[in-house]
């Protein structure tokens, strides 16, 4: 897709690029080595959850920023986080979780604390 970037667009890409130079990997064999760092340097920018509506202490990142976001990290190895937690259960959390259960659990998904499955049944099929 070509895109038109506008100047605050550009700014931000910029922005990425200097991160993921500073804080990435250097190679893959750091991926592991320096998984906490990543993380932890993702958090302390505020990108660790970047699909996270602000409320919930995402970026608020507009759907051109989200293209930059994963057009530049294609460029990187990046450590891999398991997406369960933060991709899948967070937003049903925050769609129909109680406060209770949004208190108690989104604090340890967004710290990587701890980690969340989908588990399958299918009676009669094996």
């Amino acid at each position: 897709m070509d895109i038109e970037l506008r100047e605050e667009d550009l700014a931000f890409q910029q922005e990425v690029r200097d991160f993921l130079t500073q804080h990435a990997p250097k190679n893959s064999s750091e991926l592991w080595s320096k998984r906490n760092d990543w993380f932890k340097a993702l958090k302390e920018k505020g990108w660790d959850c970047p699909k996270w509506p602000v409320e919930f202490g995402g970026p608020g990142w507009t759907p051109v920023q989200h293209y930059i976001w994963d057009k530049e990290t294609c460029n990187y190895s990046l450590p891999p986080e398991l997406p369960f937690g933060k991709v899948m259960l967070a937003p049903i959390l925050m769609r129909y979780g109680s406060k209770e259960q949004i208190e108690r659990f989104l604090p340890d998904i967004r710290d990587n604390k701890v980690n969340w499955c989908q588990g399958y049944s299918e009676p009669g099929a094996g």
